[in-house]
């Protein structure tokens, strides 16, 4: 997957390779064949409801969100859901994802969906921060994904390099047993698109539900923010 013209940003010549063998959280329908995977994503929206993730080729809709303004669910092109997001009472900026069928009782708050702080059934968790915008750039993002790879029963690590809210980042898996880290995302915005318009590029072998999630919470993050910033309200 070599880097082409129409990348911008600092992750531009950053070549992505194939990972050995899939990496499954979800489900090994969702992993990305042989030629990887590229997403467009439109981010005009001020909300997340009902954020559509598509093929970068055929515009055919691969992922969807819920129908909450806050993000709650994703959901495979078929519209049924794939994962559930919660909190746990004053634990900030962690969520949690559980399957929909396997998942706790919870309790529905403003914010989104609340479980008890005891409960450990997860099947991920992410922690988001957004970096600061100073007078110059905007600081790094700190996303973090824990998560056991359902293929090997690893434990695993996905962390964010690279600036959300300018739309440049890149992925990196780390397996716990090895240390051992490789790029499996760059996140990028593409000369000529609309400045509404970021793609997201995914390596071969990688669940790409895992990747949409973690970046669909960092966007509705950022949109949260953002509708707090009318208001004056400044984030936690």
């Amino acid at each position: 997957m070599g880097n082409t013209p129409s990348y911008e940003g600092p992750f531009a010549d950053v070549e992505l390779a194939a990972l050995a063998a899939p990496l499954v959280v979800f489900d090994k329908r969702f992993v990305s064949g042989a030629g990887g995977m590229r997403l467009r994503m439109d981010d005009s929206s001020s909300t997340s409801k009902s954020l559509a993730f598509k093929d970068a080729t055929s515009r055919e809709v691969l992922f969807r969100t819920g129908a909450d303004v806050e993000l709650r669910t994703l959901l495979d092109a078929d519209k049924k859901p794939i994962a559930t997001l919660a909190t746990k009472g004053d634990i900030s900026r962690v969520f949690y994802a559980y399957r929909p069928e396997t998942a706790p009782a919870m309790t529905a708050a403003s914010n989104g969906f609340v479980v008890d702080a005891s409960d450990e059934s997860e099947l991920l968790q992410i922690y988001v921060k957004l970096g600061e915008l100073t007078k110059t750039a905007y600081l790094p993002t700190d996303l973090r994904v824990d998560f056991r790879d359902a293929a090997t029963g690893e434990r695993c690590k996905v962390e964010m390099e690279g600036e959300w809210r300018a739309r440049s980042a890149v992925l990196w898996l780390e397996r716990r047993s090895s240390g051992v880290r490789t790029l499996i995302a760059r996140v990028f915005r593409s000369k000529g698109a609309l400045r509404s318009d970021f793609f997201v590029e995914v390596v071969p072998n990688v669940d790409l539900a895992l990747v949409v999630l973690a970046l669909a919470l960092a966007d509705d993050v950022l949109k949260k923010e953002r509708r707090l910033a009318r208001f004056g309200i400044s984030p936690e």
